[in-house]
């Protein structure tokens, strides 16, 4: 555990710090055990569980779902990506006359900056 620990504090946090590097530790307990997570002294996140098998069910059907909405939220963005390089200059004439046009496509861009920048880069300057 301790590499992991050493790892997830030392390495992980100089590629992105806008991402959460804990640590989840799943313990099985035959009795009694915790019905919450809870945090041990060194930041490791702990689940206790009596049944594994339940618990990695569980734990599947939480990703799958989290997998569909990303996998929605990729869409999404693409689609973004899209219309913004598409845009002609009709587009381009709205998003400065029009306030409320200009609001929605600053509000997506602010959701997914990073996958946008450049999409949005060839918008503003066509």
């Amino acid at each position: 555990m301790l590499t992991e620990v050493d790892w997830a504090n030392n390495v992980l946090v100089n590629y992105n710090n806008d991402y959460p590097h804990y640590l989840i530790q799943v313990v099985y307990k035959e009795d009694n055990p915790a019905d919450n997570p809870y945090e041990s002294g060194n930041g490791v996140i702990i689940i206790e569980t009596n049944n594994l098998n339940n618990f990695m069910i569980e734990l599947n059907e939480f990703h799958n779902k989290e997998l569909t909405q990303y996998n929605l939220e990729i869409s999404k963005t693409a689609n973004f990506r899209a219309e913004l390089v598409s845009a002609s200059k009709c587009d381009f004439d709205r998003f400065i006359d029009d306030d409320v046009v200009r609001f929605n496509i600053l509000d997506k861009f602010n959701m997914c900056r990073i996958e946008t920048s450049s999409a949005f880069l060839t918008f503003l300057t066509s």
